[in-house]
């Protein structure tokens, strides 16, 4: 939870008036080329996410605790950042393990009751699915991606 104000004027000086909200964390990069590896640019985030969800952060003095809820990405960032085949490779799907079909010159992944195994995020850190995992993931921190 993290307090967020609205600004009250008096005729002396500016006070906030504090309410509790729920707060996302967000982590938004801008650069003029892609980063050549995922590891380099998650570096610091990583480092500064790996201190704050085992230590937590005062505010105030109170300690609060910090838990990261989501990672939210566009296909191709998330390829990136997993390190698996691009978000239109044949074996792309980051849920299961269905290939994909070319349909009128793209890849297409046809939903079927096809029993498609599910991917796992103990088999991706195992890269036990190598025609989906390019290069294993240096930092291990999300529990669930």
């Amino acid at each position: 939870m993290k307090k967020r104000g609205n600004l009250k004027s008096t005729n002396k000086s500016a006070v906030f008036e504090t309410r509790t909200v729920t707060s996302r964390v967000s982590y938004i990069a801008h650069g003029h080329q892609k980063p050549q590896n995922s590891d380099d640019f998650l570096k610091d985030f990583v480092s500064e996410a790996v201190f704050l969800t085992s230590d937590g952060i005062y505010i105030n003095n109170i300690k609060k605790n910090v838990v990261i809820e989501v990672i939210c990405c566009d296909a191709p960032a998330k390829a990136f950042l997993m390190k698996v085949k691009s978000h239109s490779g044949f074996s792309s799907c980051t849920r299961c393990t269905i290939e994909g079909e070319y349909q009128q010159t793209r890849v297409c992944f046809p939903y079927l009751e096809n029993g498609s195994t599910i991917r796992t995020h103990d088999d991706h850190r195992q890269m036990k699915h190598e025609e989906h995992e390019i290069h294993p993931l240096q930092f291990q921190v999300f529990v669930q991606f």
